[in-house]
């Protein structure tokens, strides 16, 4: 799941944050840093039938020379008409839903942001 969100943000995204890259390294220090630590997951196996899907992550983006931001973020899913319906797709179609919120939050980052269709 970290690739697949990686990919999904990373897919998304516009300037400033055209690149990203997995890890800190010498040839982009000083650049913005996003850090996401997924808070929790739910994704029972068996599908559609297996129940919700439900990930939540904890993001925080650290510029130079401004405050830290950060947001909570969750996105679910209950029924799924795609093929195949398994929990992959499932919690696929979450996470790249994750992916969008984050990259529109990049834009305009406002500090303790709800992300996602957490209330």
């Amino acid at each position: 799941m970290p690739a697949s969100l990686h990919q999904a943000i990373e897919d998304q995204l516009e300037a400033p944050y055209e690149f990203a890259v997995p890890s800190t390294t010498p040839a982009v220090e000083g650049a913005p840093t996003l850090r996401l630590e997924i808070t929790d997951l739910l994704a029972n196996a068996g599908g559609m039938y297996g129940g919700p899907k439900i990930v939540q992550l904890h993001g925080t983006l650290e510029r130079p020379g401004k405050p830290v931001a950060q947001f909570t973020a969750q996105r679910e899913m209950f029924i799924y008409f795609g093929l195949p319906r398994s929990t992959c797709s499932m919690v696929g179609q979450v996470t790249y839903a994750l992916g969008t919120d984050i990259a529109k939050w990049l834009s305009r980052p406002i500090d303790g942001a709800r992300l996602g269709d957490r209330p």
